[in-house]
């Protein structure tokens, strides 16, 4: 693989994080990154601060609601201790039916997330709707505070644990050698990894887009980016869901991104 200098590494993460960094100052500075706890699986019995949130509008219910919920923040940096973080650190966050966002956790620790475990809407003793249960639990992640349009933002539900890991870590199978189709990784990486893979990087809720094969072999251009818009029109029932916030203009960075990663299989 094609080195990459630590400045342009880092220029390339911030842009696909959406977070500035001071590129003045060393960040990498002939040492490994700082060592990423191990999988964190999320335990109610551990978790502190059990309090009743509300917020005013739920990107999955499209309404109102409150719930009981534990902080984010405080439990993760009790988890971190007082160990030293890489400054393009993720958190990635593990669902049950393989569903893998990521956030950078400077962002995380300046939001005010919350492990929400309960509507309070529902009868004592019931934690979500019947139709809800199986998916929901154990816990949804919420941002009361955060504004619904902006899809920084993960929430995710049926979330079981979370991951520390640096993004030059998590990312780096995935990475292209070829720099002019960093803007594509970088939109792939914000709107497809979160539920495909690329070289087993990203989630397992829907198919592998690299390894074996890479999906610009056995798909055409024009019915990749149909399908893209309108799965229903090629797979009766198909769970995803048509990508609106994707253009055309941004499907091609996308698409280049892609082909070139054809010919790179790692593992």
């Amino acid at each position: 693989m094609k080195k990459y200098s630590e400045q342009l590494l880092l220029l390339s993460f911030a842009a696909m994080l959406h977070f500035s960094f001071d590129t003045h100052r060393p960040v990498i500075a002939d040492k490994e990154p700082a060592a990423a706890p191990s999988l964190w699986s999320l335990n109610a019995e551990q978790l502190k601060g059990d309090t009743l949130i509300h917020v005013a509008y739920d990107p999955f219910f499209k309404k109102d609601m409150s719930y009981k919920a534990f902080p984010l923040k405080e439990n993760l940096m009790m988890v971190m201790g007082e160990q030293e973080m890489s400054p393009d650190m993720q958190v990635i966050f593990h669902c049950t039916d393989g569903y893998r966002p990521h956030m950078p956790l400077q962002q995380v620790l300046k939001s005010n997330g919350f492990l929400a475990y309960r509507d309070v809407s529902l009868e004592e003793g019931q934690e979500w709707a019947d139709s809800l249960s199986s998916k929901f639990s154990p816990f949804y992640l919420v941002w009361p505070e955060a504004d619904h349009n902006d899809k920084t933002f993960a929430t995710p539900y049926g979330l079981a644990s979370i991951e520390l890991k640096p993004a030059s870590v998590e990312f780096s199978a995935a990475l292209p050698d070829d720099d002019t189709v960093i803007q594509g990784f970088e939109l792939f990486s914000n709107t497809c990894m979160r539920c495909h893979s690329m070289n087993k990087v990203g989630g397992s809720m829907a198919p592998e887009l690299n390894y074996p094969k890479n999906i610009t072999e056995y798909w055409t251009k024009e019915n990749i980016w149909a399908f893209i818009q309108a799965p229903t029109s090629f797979r009766f029932n198909s769970k995803m869901p048509p990508m609106t916030a994707i253009d055309e203009a941004e499907f091609e960075k996308i698409y280049d991104y892609l082909v070139a990663m054809k010919d790179i299989k790692r593992q």
